[in-house]
């Protein structure tokens, strides 16, 4: 506090509204996980755990890209810890702040492995969690018949999948691929049923730039898995709020800010063909009843569209921002 003598002198109670001045609200923020599946009778380690006697999925979170945006539910929590340690009306206030912005639906990310074994709770229902592609694998044992047999994981209300791109190595391999069915059933059975309510896929803005073709004709797509499929994507635009909206900051993470794509974006989209059928398959999984012509419920699950880039001053820095598809069904987001 020596650089501070001025700021001594004021009246407590105004020193109390600086230090709380400095605190931001945290914004809902993105995160990438990594999904594990860990089989009952084992640590985390491999090691042998007689008292685990369920399979497990536990995420682990991964490192950001860029630096936080200081609403960033990082740089708030990273604020909160330089207050604790700088005077005793500092830790004062931010002991308070962390009661009342401690998420009121936790959602533990792990650390990345043992050697940064930081956890964090994550807020489950405004908080979004980005899987990155490897969640395909272990999500493909998970059914509802073997789900008795899984501790089932916290509800998560915002979830998203980091779609890899169109040029993979290896991509008709099971491990390799976006998606198949089996894996999409057994991610829906550990979410979808309960509180979920948005389902994005995130892309890489350059993907989506050369995404950027006349779709092919139904008969001629090629990730279409049956005849039942190639009206995929008039389903899918058909279920989609086409009004028009202002480019809105949705989420901000490592420099990343969150944006809605537009309907008429992904109807000029022709090489997102997997992308959209892995949406409007879960639109359907999730809903029944669209397969049955029937009207959904009105609080039933969102599909939407949204996009993001980097902070302005991390775009010198870093060259690839983030986009991302909400899955919607009845509901819009704005």
């Amino acid at each position: 506090m020596i650089d501070f003598t001025c700021f001594l002198h004021l009246p407590l109670e105004l020193q109390d509204k600086v230090w709380e001045a400095a605190i931001p609200p945290p914004a809902p923020t993105a995160f990438h996980a990594r999904l594990v599946r860990q089989p009952m009778g084992r640590a985390e380690d491999g090691s042998i755990d007689s008292y685990n006697v369920k399979d497990r999925v536990i995420l682990y979170r991964l490192p950001a890209t860029g630096h936080p945006d200081l609403a960033d539910r990082d740089c708030v929590m990273a604020t909160l810890s330089s207050m604790l340690v700088t005077c005793r009306r500092s830790h004062a206030v931010a002991t308070r702040a962390y009661r009342s912005i401690k998420p009121p639906h936790p959602f533990l990310l792990r650390g990345q492995d043992s050697l940064n074994p930081y956890h964090m709770e994550i807020d489950a229902a405004d908080d979004l969690l980005i899987l990155d592609t490897g969640w395909q694998w272990p999500c493909r044992l998970i059914s509802t018949s073997s789900v008795f047999r899984l501790q089932v994981p916290t509800p998560l209300r915002l979830l998203a999948l980091a779609w890899p791109g169109p040029n993979r190595i290896g991509a008709s391999d099971g491990r390799s691929a976006f998606y198949y069915s089996e894996a999409l059933n057994g991610l829906l059975t550990l979410w979808g049923s309960r509180a979920l309510r948005i389902l994005y896929v995130v892309v890489d803005p350059v993907h989506l730039r050369d995404a950027e073709k006349p779709w092919p004709a139904p008969a001629d797509r090629p990730w279409t898995s049956s005849s039942e499929n190639n009206t995929i994507l008039e389903d899918y635009l058909a279920s989609y709020d086409t009004g028009s909206r202002s480019q809105t900051i949705l989420f901000r993470g490592g420099g990343r800010r969150y944006f809605e794509v537009s309907a008429e974006q992904v109807a000029r989209s022709g090489g997102l063909g997997e992308v959209v059928e892995l949406l409007e398959s879960a639109r359907k999984r999730l809903n029944p009843l669209l397969t049955r012509g029937v009207d959904p419920p009105s609080q039933e699950h969102v599909i939407q569209a949204m996009e993001s880039e980097q902070s302005p001053s991390q775009e010198k820095k870093t060259s690839n921002a983030l986009v991302v598809f909400p899955h919607a069904v009845s509901h819009w987001l704005y």
